[in-house]
Order: C-alpha cells, then sequence, then structure tokens
C-alpha cells in the first residue's frame, strides 16, 4: 500500500487497496482521505473514531468514514485493512468521499431509506464470517496479481464488500427499533382520526424528525406521510361498510379536512369513489 502523510492526514496514492496485518501497534490519532474498513480475523482491539472508543473483537468491522478522526489504542492478533475512494466505483461520487454518496448509486439506492444511520461497528455472525472473508481473500488476490480484466472483477467484490455491510446495517436498524414502531403503529393506527404530525412523535420518541423519519421507513418500508394516509383510507373503507355514516362524515371521521383530497386518495388505493365503493359492498351483500 502506498501512503502520504502530510498534517496528520493519510492520503491514498491508489484508489483502492488491501492490507492484511498479524501484529497490532498503536497509532495516533489521524485523518483519511479515503473510506477504510477494519476487518478484525483473530484476537482483540481498541480503535477510536472521532474520540469514541470501540474494543473490537473477531467477526467485528470498524468502518472509518473520510474526514473521520482515528487512532489505535492497541490489541493483538489479526486484522484486515481496506481502503477504498469511493470515486473508484463510481466516477459520478467524485470529491464525495464517503459512505453516504455511495448509497446516492443506483445500485445501492434501496439501502439509501432503510439505513437510518451509518453505523461504525458492524458484527457478522460466524456463518457470515466466511462470506466476509471469502470475498476479501478474492479482493486482495486481485489487487495483489493484477490479472487481466482486474479492475471489473475488483470493483465487483468491493460491490459485493459493501453489500454485506449496508444488510448487516439494516438488520441492526430494524431490530433496533422493533419495539417502538410497533407500538407507534398501533398508536398511529387508534388516533389516525387526530392530527398527527411526524414532528411531533418525533420529539415523544426523543429523536430528530429526519432520524425518526429513516428509522419509520427502515421498519414500515413506506415514508410517515404514505403509511398515515393508508391507516386513514383502511379506516374509511371500514366505516363506509360497516356505518350509515355520510361520506362526507367518513372523510372527516378519518382525519381528512381536504374532501377533495380524500377522494382523490380513496379512488387511488380502491380504484372507485367512495360512494361506488360502498355501493358495491352493499350490491354484494
Amino acid at each position: 500500500m502506498s501512503f502520504q502523510l502530510r498534517d496528520r492526514t493519510y492520503y491514498l496514492t491508489c484508489n483502492a487497496g488491501v492490507s492484511h496485518n498479524t501484529q497490532m501497534h498503536a497509532c495516533k490519532e489521524h485523518l483519511h482521505d479515503f473510506i477504510e474498513f477494519v476487518y478484525i480475523a483473530k484476537g482483540k482491539c481498541v480503535h477510536t473514531v472521532d474520540g469514541n472508543v470501540y474494543p473490537l473483537k473477531k467477526g467485528d468491522m470498524l468502518i472509518i468514514n473520510y474526514g473521520q478522526t482515528h487512532s489505535i489504542i492497541g490489541g493483538t492478533g489479526e486484522y484486515i485493512n481496506i481502503f477504498l475512494k469511493p470515486e473508484y466505483l463510481n466516477e459520478n461520487i467524485d470529491n464525495q468521499c464517503n459512505v453516504f454518496a455511495i448509497l446516492d448509486l443506483a445500485e445501492f439506492s434501496e439501502f439509501k431509506n432503510s439505513l437510518a444511520e451509518i453505523k461504525n461497528v458492524v458484527s457478522f455472525s460466524e456463518a457470515e464470517r466466511t462470506t466476509v472473508e471469502n470475498i476479501i481473500m478474492n479482493l486482495e488476490t486481485e489487487l495483489h496479481n493484477k490479472p487481466r480484466g482486474y479492475d471489473l472483477t475488483t470493483r465487483s467484490w468491493y460491490n459485493l464488500l459493501l453489500v454485506m455491510v449496508f444488510r448487516k446495517m439494516s438488520q441492526l436498524i430494524t431490530e433496533r427499533f422493533s419495539g417502538i414502531s410497533e407500538e407507534l403503529l398501533i398508536f398511529i393506527k387508534s388516533h389516525c382520526h387526530e392530527k398527527l404530525e411526524m414532528g411531533s412523535l418525533a420529539k415523544n420518541c426523543h429523536y430528530n424528525p429526519a432520524y425518526f423519519s429513516r428509522c419509520f421507513h427502515a421498519y414500515t418500508g413506506i415514508s410517515f406521510t404514505d403509511y398515515l394516509k393508508k391507516v386513514r383510507l383502511e379506516r374509511a373503507a371500514q366505516l363506509l361498510t360497516d356505518t350509515t355514516l355520510s361520506v362526507q362524515d367518513v372523510c372527516y371521521a378519518v382525519g381528512y379536512s381536504d374532501k377533495t383530497k380524500f377522494f382523490r386518495h380513496f379512488k387511488t388505493l380502491y380504484g372507485q369513489t367512495p360512494l361506488h365503493y360502498r355501493k358495491k359492498d352493499t350490491a354484494q351483500k
């Protein structure tokens, strides 16, 4: 690997690389102009990122983003450093050297909405380690031997590694917020007729609105606005078939204040107007 060190910042003189290390040496705080993945193959060690201390063990992978401060306190074992400039994967993310920029690529877009935040550490299970270590081994071999077509295969191995990392992050987010989300869904369904605002719900959960929005999407697969609309329309359909309330009263009973918007949303979801929906249900009975 080839680096240049200037003013506590390491600059990668190539686009990508892998370094296999059998000894863990302490390293003073520094910065990177690239993304670094540190995979612990054996033993334990302690790193810091932006002042946060991360004790790492076998199967852990530390992600150090562009511009984050990093140091190694020490440890024993075997670890692998994977280096990457995001623009190496796609020229469209030049000058945006961070993990979030990668999520803007079309091939990774499905992960963007499911990731509430980028974690600095992911932990792979024993079964997952086999896949991760195989990817790293093939990546290292391609970069070292540089056979014909290695540039294409190297990008492919990097993409596979990123998919593994982002899948693990998505899984952690879903697990972390499963309880909160279930409680929220029950609350929203019970109070859909009220004026519900994402900002207020986020505040009650002690999260900022943007972070809450990503968490909500990660669990339900749709935005808060779309989920609330769906719940209200499903409730409206129920009232149309189970009660004698007028269509206008149904509109207001499920939290809509704009009749035109209610009619438009209902027809989009059910393919017919509220009145036709009621008449069709009555005829079938």
